[in-house]
């Protein structure tokens, strides 16, 4: 493990781990000066599932290895009563061999994605906040045909702080959904929550 940090606002953060599919390893890097802040992320994490069925009134575990590899980075613009966010990354998961792991059920999959947060202080106790995200994803599940998906998203939320412990949220979200095996659907909501912690 190491820890960086050159000057106050910069700092490197690298972890390596020996792990029973393989090594692992993550790296983070930070910035920030008054008005941003950027990071970044690169990782490489073997990582094992367990999935259970039921054939003929007996339970059989299915045990999927997978590498998941992430390179993403985000940026934030800090105003007086404004807080913008950018985030963007690929994230790669690939089943291990067969000779790292006795059955493989995971899928090749890529994924790319873009997100924005925008959040505006209205008052001491009430904020807005809008949000988009897209992602494009790349699926080649083990003996079945490729799959393409494409996924666009935004929400817009009104937020008020009740008390110190009680938060409420009244909002609306969009999401459209396009994939080549199931062909597009769309989801519209009206959304309300209270956030209280104890």
């Amino acid at each position: 493990t190491l820890h960086w940090h050159p000057q106050d606002r910069t700092s490197l953060n690298a972890e390596v781990e020996q792990r029973f599919f393989g090594q692992s390893w993550q790296v983070d890097a930070a910035h920030r000066m008054a008005w941003l802040t950027m990071a970044a992320t690169f990782s490489r994490k073997p990582s094992t599932s367990a999935t259970s069925q039921l054939t003929n009134g007996r339970e059989f575990y299915n045990l999927t290895a997978q590498l998941r590899q992430e390179a993403s980075g985000k940026m934030t613009l800090i105003g007086r009563r404004d807080t913008f966010t950018i985030s963007a990354g690929r994230i790669d998961s690939t089943p291990l061999t067969q000779t790292q792991s006795a059955q493989t059920t995971a899928s090749n999959n890529r994924d790319y994605f873009f997100s924005s947060d925008w959040v505006h202080n209205l008052t001491p106790t009430w904020r807005m906040s809008n949000g988009l995200k897209w992602t494009r994803s790349h699926l080649t599940p083990v003996g079945q045909p490729y799959v393409f998906a494409r996924e666009f998203a935004w929400r817009s939320e009104l937020k008020t702080d009740l008390s110190q412990d009680a938060i409420a949220t009244f909002g609306l979200r969009k999401r459209i959904v396009h994939t080549t095996n199931y062909g597009d659907s769309a989801e519209s909501a009206v959304f309300a929550g209270l956030d209280y912690a104890f």
